[in-house]
């Protein structure tokens, strides 16, 4: 939610942008209580005469294509007000590593031998140079790349997949009509002013990778066959290269239920399953692959060497610290001791563990529920009620018991695997209110409406929410670089920081090929490490950056830096 705050605040138009949201959600809504207010078994004029035209495998399939353009064609219109978003955050710094190396056609690179200087948060720089993040997000970022020139096309295009497959997902478990006003929900949330869109964090590759799950789940209750395992063994490849453990726990209960289905199938069952068995076996191996060559061991992740080397936390509530490893910059032990631990002592105590559950709801909620709570809840105690959609509400409780367990700082894209069955449970909690109310609903959109406007203006006026550094990192960091790169040459800026810097502004972050870059970035480390970091770089124009002083860059030399 920050950057959706900050950008706003930023804007010249942000009331403007604000109308033209609280537009959409109006249409959205309208939309969704034009179509309630038919009866079951009525048909709408307009769907009646397109279903002359196309079969219902083509209505679908029109559909999905539908949902994936809108998407992209709505979000680039936005691009006038809302331009490419600029990276500030540790995790999208890292992604961008991710990206750039695959783009370069490398799974990891080589250690650096100065490697202290460039060490950060969220990356390896040992045994070898990578993103410690799984590397389906980075993968598709570097396809943007490598065919727009842009990461953030990358971005894009999934979450156009995200808000297919949602659309998708849902057909396999509601009429079509429903599952299309599911899909513009999708589009609306998560294609426009989310930070599903406008970051680089991730989560519509999460989401997609949950949407063939759950989909693939939906159809094959009606009858199991090979390309419904196959599309199920591909979501959970994604998911198993996302977003790992939230990924696991949303896929268990679907997995599970198409088991027992076909617990009694002897080799029929066996042959529906074969092809998806083979498809996640080939996924397997290259994970594999990849742990081997990150970090040399193949049961061993980038995620989980990072969390070895620099971590104090482990990642469940549970869980014991570990000891303060040593580090070799100040700032990556305030990172980790002070910023990082205090979050592991709070879940120690039994007030401090049921405020830190409230945070994450709160969280949770205000991302993906509010102002469609009500219906929400109402989809969900039906869910649980009803025998053929136990499957979502079993699921729903499984994955948020996931979530409450484990002990990092929340960020709403960590439960992205569960975006399609949210968005399933708030159309069956508005199919149940269409069933039950009497009166106009008008009136409930209206307060919906309403509650959407205030809690907008209240995220983005009244929440500033890391705004300080968010305003800093977006702004500052690329004049730094733009100015260096117009002076032309080649240069070395080291960061230095004083006590107390906020760890969330980190300054050091570099490409996957650091040696070729124009401008690198690396932390000053004082006496004998700087000199032969100068040594290692003779040629290049040496800068001191004090970001936390204010001192320009390119206004101080670092003494003989200049060659």
């Amino acid at each position: 939610m920050f950057r959706e705050s900050l950008s706003f605040l930023q804007s010249d138009s942000a009331t403007t942008l604000l109308l033209l949201e609280a537009l959409l959600w109006m249409a959205l809504l309208g939309s969704a209580f034009w179509l309630a207010r038919f009866k079951r078994g009525a048909r709408v004029h307009w769907w009646r005469g397109l279903a002359k035209r196309h079969s219902a495998a083509n209505r679908e399939r029109t559909a999905i294509f539908f949902t994936g353009a809108a998407a992209v064609l709505l979000r680039l219109a936005l691009l006038p007000v809302m331009p490419v978003p600029t990276p500030t955050i540790h995790d999208e710094f890292s992604y961008l590593l991710g990206a750039d190396t695959f783009a370069h056609g490398r799974l990891t690179n080589p250690p650096h031998p100065l490697a202290t200087h460039f060490e950060s948060v969220h990356i390896n720089v040992r045994p070898t140079y990578q993103s410690m993040y799984p590397p389906a997000q980075s993968m598709v970022m570097a396809a943007g790349q490598v065919l727009f020139g842009s990461p953030w096309m990358g971005v894009l295009l999934s979450v156009a997949a995200l808000c297919m497959a949602v659309t998708w997902m849902l057909q396999g478990w509601m009429p079509a009509r429903w599952a299309l006003l599911g899909g513009a929900f999708c589009v609306l949330r998560f294609a426009t002013f989310s930070y599903t869109v406008n970051t680089y964090m991730g989560g519509a590759v999460a989401g997609t990778g949950g949407a063939l799950v759950l989909g693939a789940a939906g159809r094959m209750r009606r009858g199991c066959d090979a390309s419904q395992a196959m599309l199920m063994a591909l979501g959970l490849g994604i998911l198993a290269n996302s977003r790992p453990f939230e990924g696991a726990m949303l896929a268990l209960p679907a997995v599970g239920c198409v088991l027992w289905r076909l617990r009694d199938k002897g080799w029929s069952g066996l042959r529906v399953i074969l092809p998806g068995v083979l498809l996640m076996g080939a996924i397997g191996g290259w994970m594999l692959y990849y742990n081997w060559r990150g970090t040399g061991h193949p049961l061993l992740m980038p995620y989980q060497s990072n969390w070895e080397q620099y971590h104090i936390t482990r990642p469940f509530i549970w869980q014991a610290a570990r000891a303060i490893p040593h580090y070799a910059h100040a700032s990556l032990r305030w990172v980790y001791v002070l910023w990082e631990y205090p979050v592991y002592l709070q879940t120690r105590t039994a007030a401090g563990l049921w405020d830190w559950t409230m945070q994450k709801l709160a969280l949770y909620h205000r991302f993906y529920l509010f102002p469609m709570l009500p219906a929400f809840v109402f989809g969900a105690t039906h869910a649980l009620r009803k025998r053929q959609l136990r499957l979502l509400g079993v699921t729903l409780i499984w994955f948020a018991a996931g979530l409450l367990v484990v002990a990092w700082r929340p960020q709403p894209h960590y439960a992205a695997p569960a975006i399609s069955l949210v968005i399933a449970l708030m159309l069956y909690g508005l199919r149940v209110l269409r069933a039950r109310m009497r009166a106009p609903v008008a009136g409930v959109a209206a307060v919906m409406v309403t509650g959407m406007i205030l809690w907008q203006l209240g995220t983005r006026v009244m929440q500033p929410y890391d705004l300080v550094y968010q305003y800093r990192m977006e702004l500052e960091r690329p004049r730094v670089l733009h100015q260096l790169e117009a002076m032309g040459g080649k240069h070395v800026v080291l960061v230095h920081y004083v006590v107390g810097h906020d760890p969330n502004e980190e300054w050091v972050y570099n490409s996957a090929d650091i040696d070729g870059q124009q401008v690198i970035w690396a932390r000053d480390m004082g006496g004998a490490a700087n000199a032969e970091l100068l040594r290692y770089y003779a040629g290049r124009t040496v800068w001191m950056l004090q970001p936390d002083e204010g001192v320009s860059p390119g206004a101080q030399h670092f003494p003989g830096g200049s060659e």
